[in-house]
């Protein structure tokens, strides 16, 4: 906070900065996508923001057989619904980034549920979800410790949710649980 004086009266001005949201930064590439950092999304509303902003963490993803070593923008969604569709999709991007959809509650790009420039996580349980975006490269990678850079820039991811469990009560009929 900083005052400024002005005409003998004192206004209060208040200064904030803008924080990134930035992913530990690490000297090698791992399965841990940084979710400690996770930026939180919500369904039907778009988020844009750029993987340049972001740290290097994970190279690979257990549900695809290409490299992504690119920058890391890592986002949570917790699900409404017993069980759901989640679908996460990009749009508004000038370079080839990826989405990924991680296993319930898990920061582990080994347990990727579904990865391309659109995914669907099917049946997924209720709780938190990590979903990554990644950038593409297009050369074949054995070891993820190495210098080229994945494609990295502006995004918009849109997550979705749709209920596929839903629950028919009769009338007088208590609901006790899942």
């Amino acid at each position: 906070m900083r005052r400024l004086l002005h005409s003998s009266k004192t206004i209060l001005l208040f200064l904030s900065i803008s924080a990134l949201f930035v992913l530990s930064s690490q000297n090698a590439y791992s399965s841990d996508a940084g979710c400690a950092s996770a930026v939180p999304v919500y369904s039907g509303v778009p988020y844009s923001s750029n993987t340049s902003y972001y740290d290097r963490t994970v190279c690979s993803y257990g549900c695809s057989s290409w490299s992504e070593p690119g920058r890391d923008a890592v986002h949570s969604f917790t699900t409404s619904y017993i069980q759901s569709n989640i679908t996460a999709a990009l749009s508004n991007m000038s370079a080839d980034l990826d989405v990924f959809i991680l296993q319930n509650n898990q920061c582990d790009s080994s347990g990727c549920m579904a990865g391309d420039s659109s995914a669907t996580y099917p049946y997924a349980p209720r709780g938190t979800h990590y979903i990554v975006v990644d950038g593409f490269y297009s050369a074949p990678v054995s070891n993820c410790e190495f210098t080229a850079l994945g494609a990295e820039g502006p995004y918009t991811l849109t997550v979705t949710e749709q209920c596929i469990v839903a629950k028919s009560l009769t009338p007088g009929e208590v609901y006790s649980g899942e």
